[in-house]
């Protein structure tokens, strides 16, 4: 009897309060779907290696960096894991150091959930529409990949989402506007690129603050996210690190010439230059994303069209291209550069989709015969259309046969052209368009994402393994190796090691043992102090090389300086170490395999 009750007290709560247990599922599922397996898959990246150390950094010596500091990103960032550790217990709290970030990107993918959710509830009114904006963003296959990645492009767009909630929700007080500013400047100094954003916001703030002058309120928001990020070079003015050197602007210690270098690299024609980086990667994303990158990217062109009718939803269509307009400044572009868009795409795709059936109920109430060819009978035909093609695209799989089914009762659940019969799609018509559009949006999403092969990442292939995202251990082999160094190599020896080592070396995590002489291998080879005063600019000082992938393409493929400080490089050091190293432990692994070379200074 208790059971039966509780059941029907749940029940009835549920229907006294349906928003929030929706809400609660989504966020549920969105919880689900980023951390069943975030520490298999994907594979632990340089990148997450490089942040992690320096929140090892900030904690342990009060340093943005355990070696220089070379202004090449806004700290921020790196200050917010270093928190997260320290409010956690450790680095080593949910494992291995990079498992403590994907922690704290789970707790950040959960929120901004939340926060995509809400902003396209508001603008839309409706909790079907705000329910596709937030399960596209958690679900889609592209974006639970870059979602567990320890980036500080996922910190930036958390305070990004604050922001634009405080702007588009409620009524729009000084006192929010404030804090949106500083949400913004918080997104800003955590990853730079989100700066780009800033005019759209500003025309938010425009359109929504109730003054005599809204252009004056605007212009008066953008100057307070400025003062947020004025702090970032207050501090390299008082360390005496903001102009460049003599040494020109590629000298990458002082902020603008870490600057000058980051706009310099990989410069090409952008936006005017057809095989240029920019439409090459956006070629990448539209394969392995499209329906967000496509469908995003046109229901913001069509929110910015109907800005006469809802300008908030059209100004965060201009704030998406925006960021796309520097995306395609003509200069280097990376995979994971998308992730600042990602929700906006989402919270656009869905705005769009609510656009449209407005439009639709529209010319159903002025037009109450529909053409033929968009009877109900016509769906069921293309439904029965979409059962066949989900074979040939997913063969007989699971997801292939599931799809096919699904779409074989939906096209038998929906009538003819006999009126007179009941026809489910009518129903829906009738009972919600909303929720049959974002029904078929999703199913899109979810059909064509886990479905796609992934050209630019080979171990991503969805076509091949529809659950590569749950069950894949691709940080196997990372692990395996670690755990091999940490016992049978002396902690006296010098050692270039990956990235993703490093912070459990220096640690203490294993037995209170430090590897205080193992350099990550980009900064072995290119940092002065470290391969001048303690290598000696000499291969054989090097006892043993650990990594992968990353390790051999930046002995063998990467381009190096020719002189570091005015001191010519006569050889790459890692190259001729591993020429003169044999393979001690080898760690296969289909996604990343790993290896340990011993080097023979003798050979």
């Amino acid at each position: 009897m208790s059971g039966r009750g509780g059941m029907t007290r749940l029940r009835a709560w549920i229907v006294a309060h349906p928003e929030v247990a929706l809400v609660a599922g989504i966020l549920t599922a969105a919880a689900v779907v980023h951390a069943v397996n975030m520490f298999g898959c994907p594979y632990f990246e340089h990148d997450e290696g490089h942040r992690m150390s320096r929140a090892w950094s900030v904690l342990t010596a009060g340093k943005l960096s355990p070696y220089v500091w070379t202004y090449d990103e806004t700290p921020l960032s790196y200050a917010q894991l270093a928190g997260w550790v320290l409010l956690t217990g450790g680095f080593h709290t949910f494992g291995a150091a990079i498992d403590s970030g994907r922690v704290f990107m789970l707790v950040l993918q959960v929120i901004a959930t939340g926060c995509v959710y809400r902003v396209a509830r508001t603008l839309s009114r409706s909790m079907v529409i705000g329910s596709l904006a937030a399960l596209s963003f958690a679900l889609s296959p592209f974006a639970v990949y870059l979602h567990r990645i320890v980036y500080e492009d996922n910190i930036a767009t958390f305070w990004m989402l604050v922001s634009l909630l405080l702007l588009v929700t409620g009524r729009l007080s000084w006192k929010r506007a404030v804090l949106g500013a500083i949400a913004l400047g918080l997104s800003i100094l955590s990853k730079e690129p989100t700066v780009f954003m800033l005019p759209g916001f500003a025309c938010i703030v425009q359109c929504r603050v109730d003054v005599t002058r809204p252009w004056r309120a605007a212009v008066g928001w953008a100057a307070l996210v400025a003062g947020v990020v004025s702090t970032w070079v207050l501090y390299a003015a008082l360390r005496g690190e903001l102009l460049p050197s003599p040494a020109g602007p590629q000298h990458r210690n002082t902020l603008i010439g870490a600057a000058l270098w980051q706009l310099g690299r990989a410069r090409d024609g952008g936006l005017l230059d057809l095989s240029s980086l920019f439409w090459r990667t956006v070629q990448i994303w539209c394969r392995d994303e499209p329906v967000l990158v496509i469908g995003g990217t046109l229901g913001a062109i069509l929110c910015i069209l109907a800005m006469r009718w809802d300008q908030v939803a059209g100004r965060i269509g201009l704030t998406c291209f925006c960021y796309w307009a520097f995306l395609g400044r003509g200069g280097m572009v990376e995979r994971y550069y998308l992730i600042d868009l990602i929700p906006l795409l989402a919270i656009e795709l869905a705005l769009a989709c609510d656009l449209v059936v407005s439009i639709v109920i529209w010319y159903r109430r002025w037009q109450p015969a529909l053409p033929q060819w968009l009877h109900e009978r016509a769906i069921g035909e293309l439904l029965r259309a979409l059962s066949w093609l989900s074979l040939v695209a997913l063969g007989h799989t699971m997801l292939g046969r599931f799809t096919s089914l699904v779409c074989r009762l939906l096209a038998s659940a929906g009538g003819d052209d006999d009126q007179s019969k009941p026809s489910f799609w009518r129903w829906a018509a009738a009972r919600n368009p909303r929720l049959l559009v974002a029904a078929s949006c999703l199913a899109a999403l979810t059909v064509v994402g886990y479905s796609r092969p992934s050209v630019n990442v080979p171990h991503f292939d969805l076509a091949r393994d529809h659950f590569l995202l749950w069950h894949d251990q691709q940080t196997a082999g990372q692990r395996a190796a670690l755990r091999w160094v940490q016992t049978h190599v002396p902690t006296d020896s010098r050692m270039v090691v990956e990235s993703f080592a490093w912070t459990d070396l220096h640690d203490g995590a294993y037995q209170g043992r430090v590897w205080p002489h193992a350099f990550p291998h980009i900064l072995a080879e290119h940092n002065p102090h470290i391969r001048f005063d303690v290598l000696h600019d000499d291969w054989r000082s090097i006892q043993y090389v650990v990594g992968g992938r990353a390790v051999i393409n930046f002995a063998y493929r990467a381009a190096h300086p020719e002189s570091i400080r005015g001191r010519a490089l006569g050889t790459i050091l890692q190259r001729e170490a591993l020429r003169h190293a044999t393979i001690v432990a080898a760690f296969d692994n289909a996604a990343y395999p790993v290896w340990v070379f011993r080097v023979d200074p003798r050979s």
